[in-house]
Protein backbone atom coordinates (compact mmCIF):
# COMPACT_ATOMS: atom_id res chain seq x y z
CA UNK A 1 0.00 0.00 0.00
CA UNK A 2 2.94 2.34 1.02
CA UNK A 3 4.61 1.25 -2.42
CA UNK A 4 1.22 2.51 -3.98
CA UNK A 5 1.20 5.70 -2.41
CA UNK A 6 4.74 6.64 -3.02
CA UNK A 7 4.49 5.88 -7.06
CA UNK A 8 1.32 8.01 -7.05
CA UNK A 9 3.12 10.88 -4.86
CA UNK A 10 5.96 10.97 -7.18
CA UNK A 11 3.35 10.78 -10.33
CA UNK A 12 2.08 13.88 -8.51
CA UNK A 13 5.16 15.41 -8.05
CA UNK A 14 6.24 14.87 -11.61
CA UNK A 15 3.74 15.86 -13.33
CA UNK A 16 3.47 19.47 -10.67
CA UNK A 17 7.21 19.62 -11.75
CA UNK A 18 6.35 19.52 -15.59
CA UNK A 19 3.67 21.81 -15.50
CA UNK A 20 5.61 24.62 -13.11
CA UNK A 21 8.27 24.17 -15.22
CA UNK A 22 6.64 24.31 -18.82
CA UNK A 23 4.68 27.43 -18.04
CA UNK A 24 7.87 29.08 -16.41
CA UNK A 25 9.80 28.20 -19.85
CA UNK A 26 6.19 29.40 -22.53
CA UNK A 27 6.50 32.54 -19.89
CA UNK A 28 10.11 33.20 -20.49
CA UNK A 29 9.25 32.62 -24.20
CA UNK A 30 6.60 34.70 -24.60
CA UNK A 31 8.20 37.63 -22.86
CA UNK A 32 11.22 37.37 -24.98
CA UNK A 33 8.73 37.93 -28.06
CA UNK A 34 6.77 40.70 -26.30
CA UNK A 35 10.18 42.19 -26.01
CA UNK A 36 11.25 41.98 -29.55
CA UNK A 37 8.22 43.27 -30.68
CA UNK A 38 8.25 45.92 -28.51
CA UNK A 39 4.85 45.25 -27.02
CA UNK A 40 3.07 43.84 -24.12
CA UNK A 41 -0.76 42.94 -23.79
CA UNK A 42 -3.53 45.07 -22.89
CA UNK A 43 -6.17 44.49 -20.98
CA UNK A 44 -6.19 41.08 -20.03
CA UNK A 45 -9.59 39.45 -19.78
CA UNK A 46 -9.81 35.82 -17.51
CA UNK A 47 -10.43 34.30 -20.50
CA UNK A 48 -7.21 35.67 -22.03
CA UNK A 49 -4.87 34.64 -18.80
CA UNK A 50 -6.58 30.49 -19.13
CA UNK A 51 -5.15 31.01 -22.74
CA UNK A 52 -2.01 32.28 -22.09
CA UNK A 53 -1.58 29.49 -19.47
CA UNK A 54 -2.01 27.13 -22.40
CA UNK A 55 0.16 28.32 -25.16
CA UNK A 56 3.11 29.10 -22.16
CA UNK A 57 2.65 25.33 -21.84
CA UNK A 58 2.97 24.50 -24.96
CA UNK A 59 5.68 27.45 -25.56
CA UNK A 60 8.10 25.94 -22.82
CA UNK A 61 7.29 22.38 -24.34
CA UNK A 62 8.79 23.76 -27.83
CA UNK A 63 11.78 25.61 -26.14
CA UNK A 64 12.80 22.28 -24.32
CA UNK A 65 12.30 20.54 -27.03
CA UNK A 66 14.38 22.67 -29.46
CA UNK A 67 17.63 23.37 -25.95
CA UNK A 68 17.44 19.65 -25.64
CA UNK A 69 17.91 19.46 -29.20
CA UNK A 70 20.41 21.91 -29.68
CA UNK A 71 22.46 20.32 -26.92
CA UNK A 72 22.78 16.82 -28.04
CA UNK A 73 23.92 17.99 -31.34
CA UNK A 74 26.45 19.72 -29.75
CA UNK A 75 27.10 16.51 -27.48
CA UNK A 76 27.19 13.90 -31.00
CA UNK A 77 29.40 16.92 -32.10
CA UNK A 78 32.06 15.85 -29.10
CA UNK A 79 34.96 14.78 -31.46
CA UNK A 80 35.06 17.77 -33.72
CA UNK A 81 34.98 20.08 -30.42
CA UNK A 82 37.96 17.82 -28.97
CA UNK A 83 39.80 18.11 -32.08
CA UNK A 84 39.09 21.88 -32.69
CA UNK A 85 41.11 21.86 -29.17
CA UNK A 86 43.74 19.77 -29.80
CA UNK A 87 44.42 21.85 -33.01
CA UNK A 88 44.38 24.92 -30.44
CA UNK A 89 46.92 23.64 -27.98
CA UNK A 90 49.31 22.68 -31.23
CA UNK A 91 49.54 25.56 -32.45
CA UNK A 92 49.89 27.25 -29.57
CA UNK A 93 52.90 25.57 -28.37
CA UNK A 94 54.39 25.67 -32.10
CA UNK A 95 53.85 29.62 -31.99
CA UNK A 96 55.47 29.26 -28.61
CA UNK A 97 52.30 31.20 -27.39
CA UNK A 98 52.44 29.07 -24.16
CA UNK A 99 55.25 26.67 -21.73
CA UNK A 100 55.22 23.73 -23.36
CA UNK A 101 54.64 22.01 -20.30
CA UNK A 102 51.43 23.77 -19.55
CA UNK A 103 48.06 22.06 -19.41
CA UNK A 104 45.87 23.46 -21.18
CA UNK A 105 43.06 21.07 -21.65
CA UNK A 106 40.10 23.53 -21.07
CA UNK A 107 36.91 21.72 -21.32
CA UNK A 108 35.68 17.53 -21.92
CA UNK A 109 32.45 17.18 -23.44
CA UNK A 110 30.91 14.14 -22.44
CA UNK A 111 30.53 10.78 -24.70
CA UNK A 112 27.15 10.81 -26.38
CA UNK A 113 24.62 7.88 -25.66
CA UNK A 114 22.45 6.06 -28.87
CA UNK A 115 19.43 8.15 -28.23
CA UNK A 116 21.03 11.37 -28.72
CA UNK A 117 22.16 10.98 -32.10
CA UNK A 118 18.47 11.02 -32.59
CA UNK A 119 17.41 14.20 -30.54
CA UNK A 120 20.82 15.61 -32.88
CA UNK A 121 19.00 14.55 -35.42
CA UNK A 122 16.59 17.06 -34.83
CA UNK A 123 19.01 19.21 -34.07
CA UNK A 124 19.75 19.97 -37.64
CA UNK A 125 16.10 19.71 -38.43
CA UNK A 126 16.01 23.20 -36.21
CA UNK A 127 19.29 25.10 -37.45
CA UNK A 128 17.71 24.32 -41.37
CA UNK A 129 14.50 25.17 -40.75
CA UNK A 130 14.99 28.67 -38.70
CA UNK A 131 18.60 30.02 -40.71
CA UNK A 132 17.20 27.99 -44.29
CA UNK A 133 20.97 27.30 -45.12
CA UNK A 134 22.18 31.35 -43.96
CA UNK A 135 25.79 30.66 -42.73
CA UNK A 136 25.69 33.22 -39.81
CA UNK A 137 22.46 31.76 -38.36
CA UNK A 138 24.37 27.99 -38.80
CA UNK A 139 27.45 29.38 -37.05
CA UNK A 140 25.75 31.04 -34.19
CA UNK A 141 23.53 27.77 -33.83
CA UNK A 142 26.65 25.81 -33.55
CA UNK A 143 28.29 27.81 -31.10
CA UNK A 144 25.09 27.68 -28.85
CA UNK A 145 25.62 23.81 -29.26
CA UNK A 146 28.87 23.72 -28.05
CA UNK A 147 28.22 26.28 -24.91
CA UNK A 148 25.04 24.01 -23.84
CA UNK A 149 26.94 21.07 -24.47
CA UNK A 150 30.05 22.18 -22.50
CA UNK A 151 27.56 23.13 -19.73
CA UNK A 152 25.70 19.82 -19.79
CA UNK A 153 28.99 17.88 -19.75
CA UNK A 154 30.05 20.21 -16.30
CA UNK A 155 26.59 18.99 -14.55
CA UNK A 156 27.48 15.80 -15.26
CA UNK A 157 30.95 15.82 -14.32
CA UNK A 158 29.78 17.97 -10.81
CA UNK A 159 27.15 15.66 -10.35
CA UNK A 160 29.55 12.62 -10.42
CA UNK A 161 31.80 14.73 -8.35
CA UNK A 162 29.52 15.03 -5.70
CA UNK A 163 28.50 11.82 -5.60
CA UNK A 164 32.27 10.55 -5.21
CA UNK A 165 32.51 13.11 -2.13
CA UNK A 166 28.83 12.17 -0.73
CA UNK A 167 30.37 8.97 0.07
CA UNK A 168 32.97 9.75 2.35
CA UNK A 169 32.50 9.49 5.65
CA UNK A 170 34.86 12.36 7.33
CA UNK A 171 35.03 15.36 5.20
CA UNK A 172 38.29 17.73 5.07
CA UNK A 173 37.51 20.70 5.51
CA UNK A 174 38.22 22.04 1.83
CA UNK A 175 36.47 19.06 0.20
CA UNK A 176 33.20 20.85 2.75
CA UNK A 177 33.54 23.64 0.80
CA UNK A 178 34.55 22.48 -2.41
CA UNK A 179 31.24 20.11 -2.12
CA UNK A 180 28.97 22.95 -1.46
CA UNK A 181 30.12 25.03 -4.42
CA UNK A 182 29.74 22.01 -6.60
CA UNK A 183 25.97 21.55 -5.54
CA UNK A 184 25.84 25.70 -5.70
CA UNK A 185 26.74 25.41 -9.60
CA UNK A 186 24.58 22.14 -10.76
CA UNK A 187 21.33 24.51 -11.11
CA UNK A 188 23.35 27.67 -12.39
CA UNK A 189 24.57 24.94 -15.41
CA UNK A 190 21.17 24.29 -15.96
CA UNK A 191 20.04 27.86 -16.19
CA UNK A 192 23.11 28.63 -19.01
CA UNK A 193 21.62 26.08 -20.77
CA UNK A 194 18.30 27.27 -20.79
CA UNK A 195 19.27 30.65 -21.47
CA UNK A 196 21.89 30.22 -23.82
CA UNK A 197 19.35 30.44 -27.16
CA UNK A 198 17.41 33.09 -25.67
CA UNK A 199 20.91 35.65 -25.63
CA UNK A 200 21.86 35.19 -29.44
CA UNK A 201 19.18 37.22 -31.61
CA UNK A 202 19.11 36.77 -35.63
CA UNK A 203 18.16 32.86 -35.12
CA UNK A 204 16.18 32.65 -31.93
CA UNK A 205 14.40 35.59 -33.01
CA UNK A 206 13.17 33.17 -35.88
CA UNK A 207 11.76 30.86 -33.48
CA UNK A 208 10.22 33.12 -31.53
CA UNK A 209 8.22 34.28 -34.56
CA UNK A 210 7.87 30.48 -35.22
CA UNK A 211 6.39 29.86 -32.01
CA UNK A 212 4.39 32.89 -32.83
CA UNK A 213 2.85 31.34 -36.08
CA UNK A 214 2.27 27.99 -34.70
CA UNK A 215 -0.14 29.51 -31.89
CA UNK A 216 -1.68 31.57 -34.90
CA UNK A 217 -0.75 34.78 -32.49
CA UNK A 218 1.17 36.27 -34.92
CA UNK A 219 0.67 36.10 -38.63
CA UNK A 220 2.57 37.29 -41.43
CA UNK A 221 1.36 38.71 -45.04
CA UNK A 222 -1.92 38.87 -43.75
CA UNK A 223 -4.69 41.45 -45.34
CA UNK A 224 -6.51 43.55 -42.89
CA UNK A 225 -9.60 45.88 -42.50
CA UNK A 226 -9.11 48.51 -40.29
CA UNK A 227 -12.03 50.76 -39.30
CA UNK A 228 -12.01 54.51 -38.94
CA UNK A 229 -10.38 56.88 -36.87
CA UNK A 230 -7.35 54.02 -37.03
CA UNK A 231 -7.19 53.99 -40.46
CA UNK A 232 -6.60 57.44 -40.61
CA UNK A 233 -4.38 57.12 -37.75
CA UNK A 234 -2.73 54.53 -40.30
CA UNK A 235 -2.45 56.94 -42.61
CA UNK A 236 -0.72 59.63 -40.98
CA UNK A 237 1.99 57.30 -39.90
CA UNK A 238 2.50 56.51 -43.92
CA UNK A 239 0.39 53.70 -44.47
CA UNK A 240 -1.75 54.71 -47.52
CA UNK A 241 -4.94 51.95 -47.87
CA UNK A 242 -7.41 50.93 -50.44
CA UNK A 243 -11.00 50.93 -50.41
CA UNK A 244 -12.45 47.62 -49.16
CA UNK A 245 -15.92 45.85 -49.68
CA UNK A 246 -16.19 46.12 -45.89
CA UNK A 247 -17.76 49.74 -46.09
CA UNK A 248 -16.73 53.42 -46.15
CA UNK A 249 -15.45 53.13 -42.68
CA UNK A 250 -12.81 50.64 -43.34
CA UNK A 251 -9.70 50.70 -45.30
CA UNK A 252 -7.76 47.42 -47.16
CA UNK A 253 -4.38 46.96 -46.11
CA UNK A 254 -2.55 43.96 -48.02
CA UNK A 255 0.65 42.20 -46.92
CA UNK A 256 0.90 43.32 -43.33
CA UNK A 257 2.63 41.31 -40.34
CA UNK A 258 -0.12 41.06 -37.37
CA UNK A 259 2.79 40.64 -34.99
CA UNK A 260 0.26 39.78 -32.17
CA UNK A 261 -3.20 39.18 -31.53
CA UNK A 262 -5.62 37.28 -29.55
CA UNK A 263 -4.66 37.78 -25.98
CA UNK A 264 -5.40 41.18 -24.83
CA UNK A 265 -7.80 44.20 -26.16
CA UNK A 266 -5.15 45.39 -29.25
CA UNK A 267 -3.40 43.73 -32.52
CA UNK A 268 -0.23 44.95 -33.69
CA UNK A 269 0.53 45.01 -36.95
CA UNK A 270 3.20 45.68 -38.93
CA UNK A 271 4.46 46.77 -42.59
CA UNK A 272 7.56 47.64 -44.54
CA UNK A 273 7.31 51.22 -46.22
CA UNK A 274 10.35 51.64 -48.36
CA UNK A 275 13.27 51.29 -45.91
CA UNK A 276 11.68 51.94 -42.45
CA UNK A 277 8.70 49.84 -40.92
CA UNK A 278 5.88 51.25 -39.00
CA UNK A 279 4.58 48.79 -36.06
CA UNK A 280 1.46 50.16 -34.35
CA UNK A 281 -1.23 48.58 -31.98
CA UNK A 282 -4.94 48.51 -33.01
CA UNK A 283 -7.91 47.88 -31.21
CA UNK A 284 -9.01 44.37 -31.69
CA UNK A 285 -12.59 45.85 -32.24
CA UNK A 286 -11.89 47.89 -35.07
CA UNK A 287 -9.69 45.31 -37.53
CA UNK A 288 -10.75 42.37 -39.39
CA UNK A 289 -7.75 40.00 -40.11
CA UNK A 290 -7.87 37.75 -43.71
CA UNK A 291 -4.87 35.30 -43.41
CA UNK A 292 -3.44 34.70 -46.79
CA UNK A 293 -3.73 31.20 -48.16
CA UNK A 294 -0.91 28.94 -49.81
CA UNK A 295 -1.68 27.77 -53.51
Amino acid sequence: MNNTNDRIQLGRNLLSFIFTTGLALGGIVFIAYCLRIGYFPQGISFGDSVLFIFLAISFGFLYSLFVLCLTSLGITARPLWHGLQKTKIFLSKKLKKSPANEEQIAFTIEKPEAPLYILAAFGIFFIVLLTHFEWKGIATLVFCSFICASMWSKHVQNAHSIHLLGQKDDLLESESGHLTQLKRMQPVFILMIILTPLTFGGVTGAFLDGAMRMSNLRIDSAVVYIKEPYSTFMRENGLAGEKSNFGNEYLKYSNVNVLFQGIGKNVVVEKDIGKDVISLPIPAESIFIVKAKKK
